[in-house]
């Protein structure tokens, strides 16, 4: 994931995370699958020390000069570097979970953003990281844009209790009830694309643990189910206390069975640095593949 550089309100650089290299190691993988396609993911988000992230995407948008530099610098990446696309991460127009300061018209720039975009990429390939409920955007208007729209389906939830972070029915924020708000705006579902996380975490506002990173050998963990969803409880004082809901091959196959069923147009994952022997990779493609009876 990479990220824009802005000074004093004035967009300066798309800067490289990891260095060319990294860039280049991920792009030479089309040598072994000619079907493969690679597209730079640009956030601005706060985490990301060294960027000055005077206004971020809200200042690069409302200034049309601004948006044009943007666009041809992410052009030249993308055939720097022989990338099929772009992909745009701003978490969220109108809000300040990024750690800065949102504009009203947000949403109306972020559209002409994508629409200047597109009639520069031409056949490039631009998707974009959304919210679960279709909120933020203007998912109408971007459809005619953007090729997938990457939905956040994880991180969901409200208040400080134990919740299913990435629930798929009988949550206030959930999956099912995601597609049906999605499918009441698209004209073609073929564009969802519905995002799990690799991690497992308490709840919404707790910070994750990558799956690789949790010791399910361990004796004091106990592995529950409900709503389809595995959850790890851990033994402390003879209590259960709960630790956080994650994906298994089950939740992944009745997944898998919900996007073939609903005309969608696949996974995105966060993140693969997290499935470090690639378990669950080879686990995503073959439940695409093969059909399930669950």
């Amino acid at each position: 994931m990479e990220k824009i550089y802005m000074e004093d309100n004035k967009y300066k650089k798309i800067g490289i995370h990891g260095g060319n290299n990294e860039l280049k190691r991920v792009v030479d993988l089309k040598n072994d699958n000619p079907n493969l396609k690679v597209l730079l993911s640009i956030t601005s988000l706060v985490e990301l020390d060294d960027n000055k992230r005077d206004g971020g995407f809200s200042q690069l948008c409302q200034d049309p000069c601004q948006r044009q530099l943007f666009i041809i610098d992410c052009l030249e990446l993308c055939n720097k570097f022989n990338l099929d696309g772009i992909d745009l991460n701003w978490e969220f127009p109108t809000i300040s979970w990024n750690g800065q300061t949102p504009l009203p018209n947000d949403v109306e720039n972020f559209t002409l953003l994508v629409k200047e975009m597109r009639d520069i990429f031409k056949d490039k390939l631009i998707t974009i990281a959304t919210h679960v409920n279709a909120k933020y955007m203007n998912i109408c208007e971007l459809e005619k844009y953007v090729d997938f729209f990457n939905v956040m389906c994880y991180d969901l939830g409200e208040g400080e209790k134990f919740q299913y972070h990435n629930a798929i029915n009988d949550q206030y924020f959930n999956i099912m009830d995601s597609i049906k708000i999605y499918k009441n705006i698209l004209q073609d579902t073929n564009k969802y694309v519905m995002g799990i996380p690799l991690y497992i975490r308490y709840n919404h506002k707790t910070k994750y643990t990558p799956i690789n990173k949790v010791d399910f050998s361990n004796p004091n963990y106990i592995i529950n189910k409900d709503n389809i969803i595995p959850f790890l409880y851990e033994i402390v004082d003879y209590k259960l206390i709960p630790i956080g809901s994650f994906e298994d091959e089950e939740s992944i196959k009745v997944k898998s069975n919900i996007i073939r069923d609903n005309n969608l147009g696949g996974f995105m994952i966060w993140n693969l640095a997290h499935d470090i022997d690639g378990k669950y990779l080879i686990m995503l493609n073959n439940s695409l593949i093969i059909k399930e009876n669950i």
